[in-house]
């Protein structure tokens, strides 16, 4: 079974971090994530590929917030909550910060399986940043 984990940001206003993909022309949603290879921490996956797809650094690690088991995809994914470095460079075009609002939207236009699932998995957050919309 392959094991992932996505990294759940959230800015002091409350907003989640988000990426945009391109997947058969269509734009696609997810957090960031990574796939540990074998014999590799969650962690140590996480920490290479944010820095190797987006230039951010991981500042801390949090709690684990959920997990998704995907039988039929042979895939285990968890989502851990992620602190990052202050980032001074060119913000990368792929990530943006989504509110509550964008978010609800976001899954009811199709975001996709995994992202979905995740969110059911930390609605928590969404509503305990009331301030945030």
């Amino acid at each position: 079974m392959k094991v992932a984990t996505f990294a759940i940001v959230t800015s002091r206003a409350g907003r989640l971090l988000v990426c945009r993909r391109r997947r058969f022309g269509k734009p696609r949603y997810e957090f960031p994530a990574a796939i540990a290879d074998e014999g590799e921490a969650l962690e140590d996956a996480l920490e290479r590929e944010l820095f190797l797809e987006f230039g951010l650094r991981i500042r801390s690690f949090g709690r684990v917030l959920g997990k998704i088991d995907l039988d039929a995809e042979d895939l285990l994914i968890f989502l851990r909550e992620v602190k990052l470095e202050d980032f001074y460079g060119i913000w990368p075009s792929e990530l943006f910060w989504a509110n509550r609002h964008c978010i609800r939207l976001l899954c009811e236009g199709g975001a996709g399986l995994f992202f979905s699932r995740a969110i059911e998995n930390i609605h928590f957050l969404l509503h305990s940043q009331a301030s945030s919309s």
